[in-house]
């Protein structure tokens, strides 16, 4: 079970799309799963150009 720091994050994500107006919580799983994945090609993006400025 998820708890503290990491728990409060999910539970304001899920305020946000239910105040957005996504009440389904397959919907939000859904969106919250295209965020996750969009944030980590941004973080292998972001490593990749460090990367290429070092050599």
């Amino acid at each position: 079970m998820l708890t503290g720091k990491i728990k409060n994050q999910v539970d304001e994500i899920w305020e946000v799309f239910w105040t957005g107006g996504v009440t389904t919580p397959i919907s939000v799983i859904e969106q919250f799963t295209y965020l996750l994945f969009i944030r980590r090609l941004d973080g292998i993006h972001t490593s990749n150009i460090r990367f290429s400025e070092l050599t």
